[in-house]
């Protein structure tokens, strides 16, 4: 038995795209997927994206069941004609995409960024284009893509975007521009491929020039960094209290070895009824953390004492590493603790997928 086919535990897809699926075998493609394997375990590849170094330190089977979920989501892009974009947006439209691909609770639809990632890298070791001609192979051997064909696939039909809108490599998000477009605010640690394109936002950051690892991978990524408007530690501001109407961050909280303060910072600056948005990693998403949450008394204790240890940054992996591991419901039980109204949470989050998302209102 295949163990990669996902007709073994997908029984709900029907149609002609099933029976595409079950007929594939997808063993073939570990042609392809061994290689970027090989060249991730080798961690001085230089031309290797982080993620998939990163990856690499799961279980080999694990990760090329990662990647070969990655290659089925090239597949539909090759098999309908998808950019990209279009090809994110049907795999989480759609029921039978996310099929396809091996998506489960555990293991979440491929998404842009990685997507773009892999099909660079296949590029730079020459095999995107064997890749295509192989999937053309199996498309001219069988008879079930004429069906597929005929299946509408609606586009989005979304305004022009801008350069920097077309570098960003994760969507915006809704609940984001619903609850702040109107206002005034700071995003910390804001990032050109990970942009919540707020009309009013300034970007804080501990340093602003493009030398820093942070930097570097933002136009590594995309090409470019995003502008730093002001130079401060996200958690020492340097604005008076309440005058902002909201802070935002995207995957900077659990960089903090001392989150509490960096909550009660944030919470200082903005107005009575402004927010604290939040999005940060989900530890059962992030494929390489193997710590467990951090607890709250861990947090308790960092903030009363603030004794940090070279030990401590070599667990996080680096002085401003991942300090902090988070679920939901331990974070949910930090802003409890922090006396925090809970007005809003996204769990997975709907922008960079593989986090949580938690709003918080500051009490009148």
């Amino acid at each position: 038995m295949n163990i990669f086919n996902p007709s073994c535990t997908h029984t709900t897809m029907n149609g002609p795209l099933q029976s595409l699926d079950t007929t594939i075998n997808w063993d073939r493609f570990f042609s392809f997927i061994d290689p970027i394997s090989a060249v991730a375990e080798n961690r001085l590849a230089e031309t290797t994206p982080p993620v998939f170094r990163t990856l690499s330190k799961r279980s080999r089977r694990r990760f090329r069941t990662y990647l070969l979920s990655h290659i089925k989501a090239l597949f539909l892009q090759h098999l309908y004609a998808l950019t990209d974009e279009e090809l994110e947006y049907q795999i989480t439209e759609r029921l039978s995409f996310r099929q396809f691909t091996m998506y489960n609770p555990y293991n979440h639809p491929p998404g842009l960024a990685v997507i773009k990632l892999l099909k660079d890298t296949l590029t730079k070791m020459e095999l995107l284009e064997p890749l295509y001609r192989e999937f053309q192979n199996i498309l001219d051997q069988q008879h079930h893509h004429r069906e597929l064909k005929h299946i509408n696939i609606p586009s989005r039909n979304e305004p022009e975007q801008t350069p920097e809108e077309k570098n960003c490599l994760f969507p915006d998000s809704e609940l984001a521009h619903t609850l702040l477009d109107d206002l005034r605010g700071i995003e910390i640690g804001g990032s050109a491929h990970n942009s919540f394109h707020l009309p009013h936002c300034l970007n804080i950051d501990y340093c602003g020039d493009d030398d820093t690892i942070f930097k570097k991978a933002e136009i590594e990524m995309c090409g470019s960094a995003m502008k730093v408007d002001i130079v401060s530690e996200g958690d020492d501001l340097p604005f008076k209290d309440n005058t902002l109407d909201y802070v935002i961050s995207s995957h900077v909280i659990e960089h903090y070895f001392d989150p509490i303060k960096a909550l009660k910072e944030w919470n200082r600056v903005i107005k009575p009824g402004g927010y604290i948005f939040t999005i940060a990693p989900h530890v059962d998403r992030v494929p390489e953390e193997h710590r467990s949450i951090t607890p709250l008394e861990t947090f308790i204790e960092r903030h009363r004492t603030g004794i940090r240890t070279p030990e401590d940054d070599e667990a996080a992996g680096g002085p401003r590493g991942h300090h902090s591991v988070f679920n939901l419901d331990n974070f949910l039980e930090l802003c409890d603790y922090l006396n925090y109204q809970v007005t809003a949470t996204e769990d997975p989050d709907k922008k960079v997928g593989n986090g949580f998302t938690v709003v918080v209102q500051k009490q009148q």
